[in-house]
């Protein structure tokens, strides 16, 4: 009986680890819904120019949140904000994320939040994005919409 339960123990354990570097799709921080959606480099206006697409871990997820804590609070504290994270690789492997911050809950009235990249200009405070070199945990620009 204590082999059973041990082994049983150990199973869940393994499969609580790995499952944490699997790559995810959407999930909660908080009361916050975030989205990870594939970029494609074929659009119009690439987020990022000569990459491949990647994906994120809920770890990674977690890391980013650390970094761009202080951008949310210095955007609006007032708000909460959900996101779209998009991942990829440049042509040194590095993973690149830009993540698009929004506040107005009627964004998922106009698009498809789990595939569909959000298009929205002004709105002020309500919205902004960010790019980070995420191997290097470093912030490359942050820009809040402006009041149209």
């Amino acid at each position: 009986m204590i082999r059973i339960t041990f082994l049983l123990l150990l199973i869940f354990t393994i499969s609580c680890k790995s499952s944490k570097n699997q790559f995810i799709n959407s999930g909660n921080i908080g009361l916050s819904k975030f989205y990870v959606l594939k970029i494609d480099n074929n659009k119009k206006y690439p987020i990022f120019e000569n990459t491949k697409p990647s994906g994120l871990s809920f770890s990674e997820i977690m890391e980013l949140e650390k970094l761009i804590k202080p951008k949310i609070e210095e955007t609006s504290a007032e708000h909460q904000y959900d996101r779209q994270y998009y991942a990829a690789l440049n042509e040194h492997g590095e993973k690149l994320v830009y993540i698009f911050l929004f506040c107005d809950e009627s964004v998922s009235d106009f698009y498809n939040l789990t595939k569909e990249r959000t298009n929205i200009s002004d709105g002020g405070n309500c919205y902004f994005k960010l790019k980070i070199n995420f191997s290097n945990k470093q912030i490359i620009s942050y820009s809040v919409h402006g009041y149209g």
